[in-house]
């Protein structure tokens, strides 16, 4: 919650020295905000590498199941997942 006002609140500074007339720090601010969001998000995909496709049995219905009953877990963290539960 705090990564968020801090983000909202950087933003809104980036506004206010726009329109106070101060270019240059409305931008530097405005770089501040976009890296914290960036910084304080978590990855959607996660480690991507092997995962070209769902294997055979896994379905996007499985994957979407998983990451509702585990949430933060990436798209191919459950990839990896289910193919392993549909394996053994």
């Amino acid at each position: 919650m705090i990564r968020a006002i801090s983000v909202t609140l950087l933003a809104l500074g980036a506004l206010g020295f726009h329109f106070a007339g101060n270019a240059t720090a409305a931008m530097l601010t405005a770089l501040a905000a976009l890296a914290a969001a960036f910084a304080f998000s978590r990855p959607i995909l996660g480690n991507p590498a092997g995962v070209s496709k769902l294997p055979e049995g896994v379905t996007p219905e499985d994957i979407k199941n998983y990451r509702s009953e585990h949430p933060g877990t990436s798209v191919s963290e459950a990839i990896r997942v289910c193919a392993r539960q549909q394996r053994g």
